[in-house]
Parts: C-alpha cells; structure tokens; sequence
C-alpha cells in the first residue's frame, strides 16, 4: 500500500494502527522523496512503526524523484507503455496512477507549466531507455501541453 505521511514528526494514530495491522506481512519499505518531502525523523517514526529501515528513493526534484522511482521499480512495469501527468499539481497524477497501475505501466511526471516541454538529461534518457510504443496522457492540454507527447514520441 501507499501510505502518505506528514513532512516531519510523528506517524498519526490511525496509520501507526493501519501499519500495525500488516506489519507482519511486510517486507520492505521505501519513502518516496527527499528530505525537504519527508524528514529523516519521519524516516525514523516509519522505521519504528514497521521494524524496517526506509529505503529512500528520491532526486533533486519531484521529477527527477519520478525517474529514479521508475528506474527502481523498473522491473515491475511493461516497457510498452508510458503514462504522463503534470507534476506540478496532484489530482491527475493521482488517478493517473491508478491507471497506470492497471496498464501495467510507469507513471512519468511533467512540469505541465513549461509550455516549451523542456525535459531534463535524465527524463530524456529514461524515455530512450524506456522505448514505449504507447502513450497515455493524463489531463487536458492545459495540465500538460501538446508539446510534451510530442517531445516524447521524438525522443528515440
């Protein structure tokens, strides 16, 4: 399951209480973000929860976070597909990952503000290493820009 904590302090009740329920069937635990997103005191309440020490998946900013997530979880998704939702505001990528789960498919993140659809060295190369032969975009073009599916289909 995805849990989603604070930025810092302590896990509330009703997680530690999910946490309790399952921890017996856990077996890793990842915190997805840097600590500007989630403290290492965080990392440590988590820790204390489930008896696991966090593996911390995270990049420089939500985007590059995104490429490393879907590195480390590459083997876990289809190469055909890729789905794309703006990074900039949630509720699309939100359900975008519902979607993308069910297509078996990594979920990659967009400033949907940058109408010129600049991407990073290592977005760039993630989508060349990724070779999808689909694209799903989550959103109207007003969240992410024509330009960007455009970039990406360019992008071999």
């Amino acid at each position: 399951p995805v849990l989603y904590v604070k930025t810092t302090g302590d896990l509330d009740d009703a997680t530690k209480q999910y946490i309790n329920s399952v921890k017996s069937s856990v077996k890793n635990v990842y915190v997805i973000g840097g600590t500007g997103v989630i403290s290492d005191a965080m990392c440590k309440s988590i820790k204390a929860a489930t008896g696991k020490t966090p593996e911390r998946v995270a990049g420089a900013n939500r985007y590059e976070t995104c490429v490393q997530v879907n590195t480390k979880f590459a083997d876990t998704v289809s190469a055909k597909t890729l789905c794309v939702a703006t990074g900039f505001d949630f509720p699309d990528a939100l359900a975008g990952g519902v979607f993308a789960a069910m297509n078996n498919a990594p979920l990659f993140l967009v400033n949907g503000m940058d109408k010129k659809a600049n991407l990073s060295d290592s977005q760039t190369n993630y989508i060349k290493q990724k070779g999808a032969a689909k694209l799903y975009v989550i959103g109207g073009t007003g969240a992410v820009p024509e330009a960007f599916p455009n970039k990406i289909k360019k992008i071999k």
